[in-house]
């Protein structure tokens, strides 16, 4: 499975996401609003798809990424 990088949550990249999800790719986003994406209604339904979310305190192995 390719893996894919998505730098911030806003509108497009949570449309981003959604449609990478839906493509059967695996897909990390970093946003610094981590703590308040996780209050949102959409980007539960997104983890809960797949998507794989970190702040950008976070460490993070980049090897396994394929696009970002």
């Amino acid at each position: 499975m390719k893996s894919v990088l998505i730098l911030g949550l806003g509108i497009s990249g949570k449309a981003a996401a959604d449609l990478l999800l839906s493509e059967k790719k695996g897909v990390i986003a970093i946003d610094r609003k981590k703590k308040e994406l996780g209050q949102a209604a959409d980007v539960p339904k997104l983890q809960e798809r797949g998507l794989i979310l970190f702040s950008e305190e976070d460490e993070i192995d980049f090897s396994f990424i394929d696009f970002v």
